[in-house]
């Protein structure tokens, strides 16, 4: 069959990657030349293909990007959902703009600025699409995570694999990739063959505690190994979440930040001398709650 060839006319993304980058054509391409590279592209899900294909109306197919890399080939930046619902409606041909030359880092890159704001895509797609194009705060939390001897596994099936990229990022934006690999550390001592160790409020709550008190006169890390090691982490979460509901706040407030209030009162224990101060929540800043008089509830 024949295919129409590609005409010049205004870029409608918001994102061109270079300045001096020639206006993208538009026009129409065989399905079977548009590749997709899962190194940054998410996970495709049938059942929202199937619902498209049901639902499919010609007239309501937006426009796909793709990009022709150097060696002419093109591979799908946005609406592979699209391109795999015309594929399984054996349809030949699929509307494009096409941007031309990019690598696949700048593939990766455009790829997440153009879903960045987009709820359809994920944290942690956007995140692996950070990574692809080697973006420096992802790579950041890569090598913490690495060097600690955990990997990423977006569905968490491993205990060593980390699929709360959230919570990693929270942690690096307290303290950078020191405190993400502290943090990692102390759960890798402590709770390595624990899978609930990795999940966010653990993660974020043990983030939050060091970012709080390792500076503190009165803190000891070999302290704060000992007496984690003899609590497993779902114990802390669910004094963590005791503290919560006896604060009056049960609503309200971040559950990091009451299990990393958990984490003070089991390192303190029946120490004279205590953690000083309540957590600090990220913007360095102590909560002002006011202590009761009883353990674990404040107000």
């Amino acid at each position: 069959m024949s295919v129409a060839p590609m005409k010049k006319v205004k870029a409608w993304s918001p994102v061109l990657l270079r300045q001096d980058a020639e206006t993208p054509e538009v026009g129409w391409l065989t399905i079977a030349e548009v590749h997709v590279d899962k190194t940054y592209q998410r996970e495709v899900k049938d059942a929202k293909v199937e619902r498209m294909v049901r639902e499919y109306d010609p007239r309501q197919v937006t426009t796909i990007v793709v990009n022709r890399r150097a060696d002419g080939t093109y591979w799908v930046l946005d609406g592979q959902h699209r391109l795999e619902m015309l594929r399984r409606l054996g349809k030949q041909v699929v509307y494009a703009d096409v941007r031309d030359g990019l690598n696949p880092g700048d593939e990766a890159y455009l790829f997440h600025q153009l879903n960045d704001r987009s709820t359809k895509v994920g944290a942690w797609d956007k995140f692996r699409a950070r990574l692809a194009y080697r973006e420096p705060a992802a790579v950041a939390i890569e090598g913490a995570v690495l060097s600690n001897g955990y990997h990423f596994d977006k569905h968490g099936t491993s205990i060593k694999g980390i699929a709360a990229v959230v919570a990693l990022e929270y942690v690096y934006n307290r303290g950078g990739a020191r405190l993400v690999g502290e943090t990692l550390d102390v759960i890798s001592r402590v709770w390595r063959a624990d899978a609930k160790a990795l999940d966010g409020i653990v993660i974020e709550g043990v983030g939050c505690f060091l970012d709080s008190y390792r500076e503190d006169k009165h803190y000891d890390h070999d302290r704060l190994l000992d007496v984690l090691a003899a609590i497993p982490p779902i114990e802390v979460l669910q004094r963590s979440r005791a503290i919560k509901a006896n604060s009056g706040r049960a609503g309200t407030g971040s559950d990091y930040w009451f299990f990393a209030l958990a984490l003070a009162d089991i390192y303190n224990g029946r120490r004279k001398t205590k953690l000083s101060g309540l957590p600090k929540y990220r913007s360095g800043k102590t909560a002002q709650h006011v202590h009761s008089g009883k353990k674990g509830t404040y107000q």
